[in-house]
């Protein structure tokens, strides 16, 4: 019995191990799915902000325009480095370049709001002396990504797919761990169910062996009585034949005196019978007495 508890602790304490470790992965799949929702709320506000970017904005950013008709999913990247500066930002029109595709070497020419002429970037132009100098609208720097180069787009996606494979590993491992748990604790409904059979049959058969000894105890109770008042029936037997015996002891002791008195007046007789026959001439001894005897 004592071996069989053991084994149970220790299928218990492997059964409590597993659920910890179990408790573990499904505690880290939760923070892999939390991240994971992070990040796709993210790549899904990146994709609407540059949704919202009209045809001719994509142009001035010289980022290629995209087909209606295309299945793609996939959007060309763009990253606005004043983009957290001003919160109306994202609603203000980019302006539109000019004919032709812009210099890659530098910034897209931008034309004045008066409707002048574009200046050259490259000569320095003084404002005329006659005219009142007129403010000029600050103008949103926007920076370019090459698209070879690493995009926050891209680095959102290459976590997403990181994240997205360590929850699909979390996710197989909790299932090993979730078989494994199942099995375990089938091994121990097994076990307990086997070890109360065992404990019934024990109960069974001990029972019935306590019934067999009590009988026993009886049975040895009773021939013990019987053998004692046999022993004192025989007690008593032996004190009555000791004392029959002690009357003929004292019995024989009586009649062997009486039998020496009357073996000295044989022997007185027998002297004077041999005198007698002396006298009368016949034999004497022990034969003639014999004969004189018989006769």
């Amino acid at each position: 019995m004592s071996r069989e508890q053991v084994d149970l602790g220790y299928i218990w304490e492997q059964v409590n191990e597993l659920s910890a470790i179990l408790e573990e992965n499904r505690q880290y799949t939760n923070q892999i799915t939390e991240k994971a929702a992070v990040l796709t709320s993210l790549f899904n506000a990146s994709d609407f902000k540059f949704s919202r970017l009209t045809l001719p904005q994509r142009r001035a950013l010289n980022l290629p325009t995209e087909d209606p008709d295309s299945d793609s999913d996939e959007e060309p990247e763009f990253h606005d480095a004043h983009a957290g500066d001003d919160p109306s930002s994202d609603e203000e029109p980019f302006e539109e370049a000019t004919s032709g595709p812009p210099d890659t070497t530098s910034p897209p020419v931008q034309s004045p709001p008066d409707g002048s002429a574009p200046s050259d970037p490259t000569t320095t132009t003084s404002p005329p002396t006659d005219a009142p100098s007129q403010p000029t609208k600050p103008t949103k720097s926007v920076k370019i990504h090459d698209p070879k180069s690493k995009t926050p787009r891209a680095d959102l996606e290459a976590q997403l797919t990181t994240l997205t494979s360590e929850l699909t590993d979390a996710k197989l491992q909790l299932t090993k761990q979730e078989s494994a748990y199942q099995t375990q604790t089938h091994l121990v409904k097994t076990y307990e169910t086997a070890l109360t059979q065992i404990i019934d049959q024990i109960r069974t058969y001990s029972l019935q062996q306590s019934k067999s000894i009590i009988n026993i105890h009886k049975s040895y109770n009773t021939q013990l009585q019987n053998e004692r008042m046999v022993s004192e029936e025989l007690r008593n037997e032996n004190a009555r034949i000791l004392d029959a015996v002690r009357e003929l002891s004292k019995g024989v002791r009586e009649a062997y005196r009486e039998g020496a008195w009357e073996s000295g007046e044989v022997n007185g007789l027998r002297a004077e019978n041999r005198m007698l026959r002396e006298a009368l001439g016949l034999r004497t001894g022990e034969e003639g007495e014999k004969e004189g005897v018989g006769a």
